[in-house]
């Protein structure tokens, strides 16, 4: 029986069991990843080389062979989806890709919505941070309570995804949520709201949705980058697709914004590599 993995599909199709081996593998990677960080800083401060036998020591060959085993972890994995091509390839002379990892683990999980306190006393306050198609909705409230049993305050607000983590809105999070919250909350939210797709060989980019408000902007390997107003439906599934870099399931939505795409292999391409 083939690997379900090896098929190319959309993360609703995968069974709890699949889920389960990918967040396993995600796991190991980003062990491996921590340990290729501290290592490639640690010889770039004292002017070592760092080199792809240092990192097939610290077992990055499974990643690869995975990578090159299942199309599924290859999109959720865009930074490094075009070293499965090279002979020796190299991940700590880069930035390591670890929001990749987070935000493959949240959405494997489902996860859109996250929670934190903050405060002291009577001011003390919980809140609930939602990411949803349209905006990013924030809801705060006091755990003190007046005689009828609801809260002393209460607020509700929002921002659009276009807004990025050293905006005042993400920097005011971060006084609330706890550190490893809001680096989740944020990573899921950039990724919602702008989709970059690198090209399959190079790693260049290839093409780019962004979605803010109600519009979405596309920028191609040929066309000339277009703007237009979205639907509240089309928006819902867009946004859902985008944080899961699924080209199948925007094309499904609109041909015209994957030109860079081929669905045989499930990969983009930028205007050097696109022949």
């Amino acid at each position: 029986m083939s690997d379900p993995l090896a098929r190319i599909c959309s993360l609703n199709e995968l069974s709890s069991e699949d889920r389960q081996r990918l967040l396993s593998e995600l796991d190991y990677m980003a062990q491996v990843f921590s340990v290729i960080d501290r290592g490639a800083g640690f010889c770039e401060d004292r002017g070592f080389g760092w080199t792809a036998e240092m990192e097939r020591a610290e077992g990055t060959d499974r990643i690869f062979a995975r990578l090159r085993e299942w199309p599924i972890l290859r999109r959720l994995m865009p930074r490094i989806r075009h070293l499965r091509h090279e002979t020796s390839p190299v991940i700590g002379t880069n930035s390591t890709p670890m929001d990749d990892v987070l935000v493959a683990q949240l959405l494997l999980r489902n996860t859109r919505s996250f929670s934190g306190r903050y405060g002291e006393g009577w001011g003390e306050r919980s809140v609930q941070v939602s990411l949803e198609p349209d905006a990013i909705q924030v809801n705060e409230e006091t755990f003190a309570t007046a005689l009828n049993g609801q809260p002393f305050d209460e607020s509700e607000y929002s921002a659009d995804y276009s807004i990025n983590r050293d905006n005042s809105f993400w920097r005011g999070l971060r006084e609330k949520l706890d550190a490893e919250t809001w680096r989740q909350a944020s990573a899921l939210a950039g990724r919602m709201g702008q989709a970059i797709f690198p090209c399959d060989q190079c790693g260049q980019v290839s093409q780019t949705l962004s979605l803010a408000g109600t519009v979405l902007i596309y920028d191609g390997p040929v066309s000339a980058p277009a703007s237009l107003e979205t639907a509240p439906e089309i928006r819902s599934a867009l946004r859902q697709a985008m944080a899961e870099l699924d080209m199948l399931a925007i094309r499904a939505i609109d041909p015209k914004w994957t030109e860079g795409y081929n669905a045989a292999s499930d990969a983009s391409y930028c205007q050097k590599h696109i022949q």
